[in-house]
């Protein structure tokens, strides 16, 4: 999968132009909330998982190729009983953390960004995704 995920697109949004860091009024479960949706419309749209009125399930297992994306297909196809939408919402909200670092790592290696791990934060550098100011000397989301 090569094509920016719509988690993708969230960061790059929810990033501040001057100081490339994730943006104060986010840094709580709404952008949780924001990437666990995001993580379920992009299993959706390739045509892994779907819904119904009350729950979600997975009708693919095969990987995308996108770790971010695998993972949490293998999350939902673990679970025994088929749960609701807003159940895997939270669950992925609750992950906020370790789902920002994946998705900012994607894009590192994607060459939307360049970065330096110093103390666990990632210092990002370069230029966005549509004619966005470039950013630096940020930290990376959740730090």
């Amino acid at each position: 999968m090569s094509a920016i995920t719509i988690g993708e697109e969230i960061l790059l949004l929810a990033l501040d132009d001057d100081t490339g860091r994730l943006n104060v009024a986010l840094r709580d479960r709404r952008i949780g909330v924001a990437f666990g949706g995001a993580l379920l419309m992009d299993l959706a749209l390739n045509d892994r998982i779907d819904t119904d009125l009350r729950e979600l399930f997975v009708v693919s297992s095969e990987p995308l190729g996108e770790p971010v994306l695998d993972g949490a297909l293998a999350r939902i196809a673990w679970e025994r009983e088929r749960r609701s939408t807003d159940h895997w919402v939270d669950v992925f909200a609750d992950d906020r953390d370790a789902v920002l670092r994946q998705v900012a790592g994607r894009l590192v290696e994607g060459g939307s960004r360049s970065a330096t791990d110093t103390t666990g934060c990632r210092s990002w550098a370069g230029r966005a995704a549509g004619g966005r100011r470039g950013m630096s000397g940020g930290a990376s989301p959740g730090c």
